[in-house]
């Protein structure tokens, strides 16, 4: 868990509105390509108001039909090293869209975990800020807080499986799969999807780290952080303009927060 007191705490908060922009940066990024007629605007809205009210509810559109139930696997009051193997396994086959697009399954797996919104926060904002892809760092993150260090390198080795598999098994057939109309479609209705997933969890990102409250159920108790606030606009506006490298805006991020620490 990361520390949360003092400056380091106005520091998370500001680098987690950081996140959140970058998230609804990329849903709009996503949506000038793949939202072009009232069908694909159907979808996205769909898959987000599943995410916005449920939070676990979106992971649903997209593997309705695949997914498999994972039982609670406890020991000793913990989570066990299968149970978390298995979650990744099934984040890794099941993850269709993208990086982004993953973190609305990653967090309805976690949660079976115990996984917390604010947790949440605390791991995209690190994944903003060390190297790797998403999927890989939640996985260790995830497995190293609930099983200790072999289950976070057992996690990430799973979530990796289904690319080991699926990448040359699409490039041996990739021109048969190219010219198959039903994959095609298949792979064209995902993308709307991945875009309200996207939405939704960049919407509970912001309750969580603007407005205090870990989902849209319980507005009622809101409490706005103006430099969160702050932070998410400035971020989402140079990114959406200039495209700056994201490394530089958590960095101005981190030192918006600590400023306003000390002001």
């Amino acid at each position: 868990m990361i520390p949360q007191s003092g400056v380091t705490l106005s520091i998370l908060s500001a680098v987690r509105a950081a996140s959140a922009a970058f998230l609804f940066s990329a849903a709009y990024s996503l949506a000038k390509f793949n939202l072009t007629d009232w069908v694909t605007i159907t979808v996205a809205l769909v898959c987000f108001g599943l995410t916005a009210f449920s939070l676990v509810g979106a992971p649903t559109i997209i593997v309705a039909r695949a997914s498999w139930g994972l039982h609670s696997l406890r020991r000793n009051g913990g989570v066990s090293m299968l149970n978390v193997i298995l979650a990744f396994l099934k984040i890794g086959f099941l993850g269709f869209g993208g990086g982004y697009a993953m973190l609305s399954l990653i967090f309805a797996e976690s949660a079976r975990f115990g996984l917390t919104v604010q947790q949440f926060a605390d791991l995209n904002a690190l994944d903003g800020l060390i190297p790797g892809p998403i999927a890989i760092n939640s996985a260790t993150y995830i497995g190293q807080m609930y099983g200790g260090f072999w289950t976070g390198v057992a996690a990430t080795l799973a979530v990796c499986v289904p690319s080991l598999v699926f990448v040359p098994l699409y490039m041996h057939f990739e021109a048969k799969i190219k010219s198959n109309w039903v994959l095609t479609g298949i792979l064209n209705g995902i993308k709307p999807a991945a875009v309200g997933l996207i939405l939704g969890v960049a919407l509970s990102l912001l309750l969580v780290t603007v407005f205090g409250v870990s989902n849209i159920h319980v507005w009622t108790h809101a409490h706005l952080d103006w430099v969160s606030l702050i932070v998410l606009v400035l971020v989402l506006g140079i990114d959406l303009k200039w495209h700056v490298n994201p490394l530089w805006l958590m960095l101005l991020a981190g030192v918006i927060g600590a400023v306003a620490y000390y002001i």
